[in-house]
């Protein structure tokens, strides 16, 4: 065993215990007013596409792709948001020739 220190690689206050439920600020963004309002669009389009109303399809089309384009915002949101964050400091490998 060599004589360096051993330390964490990350260090701060990780909240572990709180990171495996999810909060109601992690669940807000998908049950805010926009995305009940587009599924509900989502859901009487769809009612009344199948009863035969022409109308009905292009409002399922509207909810679909407004519900598409609303999560991938919330994705890139976040991606953003993690990557971010500041990366922890770790040494460099020696030799990296194993794979």
């Amino acid at each position: 065993m060599s004589d360096v220190r051993r330390r964490p690689r990350l260090s701060g206050d990780l909240h572990c215990h709180t990171e495996a439920v999810p909060s109601a600020r992690r669940l807000g963004p998908y049950v805010s007013p926009p995305f009940l309002g587009l599924e509900l669009i989502l859901v009487v389009g769809a009612v009344a596409a199948a009863s035969g109303w022409r109308p009905g399809s292009i409002l399922l089309l509207v909810g679909l792709v407004g519900l598409l384009l609303g999560h991938l915002a919330l994705g890139v949101q976040g991606y953003n948001r993690a990557m971010g964050r500041a990366w922890p400091r770790v040494p460099a490998l020696d030799h990296d020739e194993d794979w």
